[in-house]
């Protein structure tokens, strides 16, 4: 009944800390091993994966000591173990993890002496020191899952912003081409209508050159206006073929521009949508910020 009771308070007082509805907790009870039931301590450590808590459970074990873990199946010893943190005499640990979906538990006995382990009521001073060992345990174990999971969410927006900038960059570049291709138009558009002008007189001139030629009698004067009229008419011919050729190339230009200014237009219609993706990014990469945080302020 004592030791319901003692469970009851302590399933109630112990939560250290609590995250995203995680928490860390340390309960005493009654742990079964294949050699026996033993007083224990039961960790609950969230979201880290049981290799990974099972892996730095046994190098913190074997840490200063000569002494090698030994696994059963699911069960780890060790003995003679040497755990300055709990007592000045080394110890024999009995521990094994259970995997649940959002956290591992590790059950753990800490034999003092033959058939002696440590609990609140026989060794409370060795049950505080090894409830804070777990509870470090445990913080280490999640303190370096959550710092994993922020440098990986800032991974994820460094990416976004360098995405972004990239799409910047085009969009300028998209402006430059598109100025620089409407001060081609604007000249070629004025060298077409100045052309125009030059070969609406010019043919205007060339009609009433060819009247008078058609007026004159034969000789040397005759034979200077044909000169005159064929010079005209090659200067009107050049003048009309730069004028097809700078329509063409109008028409590339404006071509081009519209081509251009789709390809901007979409490449703004998503900077919009990244720049929501980026404020949603800062959001998460902050509130693993806030967790990593509460973590260490344990």
């Amino acid at each position: 009944m004592k030791t319901k009771a003692l469970l009851f308070i302590l399933c109630l007082v112990c939560p250290l800390f609590s995250l995203a509805q995680r928490s860390v907790t340390v309960e005493e009870q009654n742990v079964a091993f294949k050699h026996g039931i033993h007083p224990g301590l039961v960790l609950t450590i969230p979201e880290v994966s049981l290799q990974t808590v099972q892996d730095s459970w046994i190098k913190l074990l074997e840490k200063g000591t000569n002494s090698k873990v030994q696994i059963e199946e699911d069960e780890m010893s060790i003995f003679g173990a040497i755990i300055r943190e709990i007592s000045e005499t080394s110890v024999n640990v009995y521990s094994k993890l259970k995997d649940y979906d959002t956290a591992v538990h590790l059950l753990v006995s800490y034999e003092l002496k033959k058939d002696e382990f440590i609990t609140q009521n026989s060794a409370g001073e060795e049950f505080n020191k090894a409830r804070t060992y777990l509870v470090n345990f445990a913080k280490e174990q999640y303190l370096s899952l959550a710092e994993d999971q922020l440098k990986e969410e800032e991974k994820k927006l460094k990416g976004i912003e360098k995405a972004l900038k990239k799409m910047k960059c085009q969009t300028k570049k998209h402006d430059k081409t598109i100025r620089k291709a409407n001060k081609s138009l604007q000249k070629l558009n004025d060298e077409v209508a100045t052309a125009g002008t030059s070969l609406s007189s010019l043919n205007t001139e060339l009609a009433l050159q060819k009247s008078q030629y058609e007026t004159m009698t034969e000789g040397a004067a005759k034979d200077e206006k044909q000169k005159f009229i064929a010079s005209m008419e090659k200067r009107i011919n050049k003048l009309s073929r730069d004028t097809e050729k700078n329509e063409e190339e109008i028409a590339d230009l404006k071509a081009e521009v519209e081509e251009v200014q789709n390809k901007s237009a979409d490449i703004i219609k998503e900077q919009e949508e990244l720049k929501e993706k980026l404020q949603k990014q800062k959001d998460i990469v902050a509130s693993f910020n806030e967790k990593v945080r509460n973590i260490k302020a344990m």
